[in-house]
């Protein structure tokens, strides 16, 4: 009888041990479950931002032709013609 008695109490020992590292794992995987929710939610936002940036690149890119196009269209008069004019 004291031979299971302390069987049991070395088994309530080991059960109360895996039941703290239970709990300390649970709370472990909740943690990186809100950090994986938390970067999710950072890298939607990243993409957005990055489709508006390239939106907005586009557009700068588009003018900036259209300026490079009207600076080699661009004729300087002649003198004479000031001269004259």
């Amino acid at each position: 009888l004291l031979r299971l008695k302390l069987m049991t109490g070395n088994t309530l020992q080991v059960l109360n041990s895996y039941k703290k590292k239970l709990h300390t794992m649970t709370k472990e995987s909740e943690r990186v479950k809100a950090e994986i929710v938390s970067r999710q939610d950072l890298q939607g936002k990243i993409d957005a931002e990055t489709n508006i940036v390239e939106l907005d690149r586009a557009q700068a890119e588009a003018i900036n032709k259209k300026l490079r196009k009207n600076l080699t269209d661009f004729r300087v008069p002649d003198v004479m013609e000031y001269v004259l004019g």
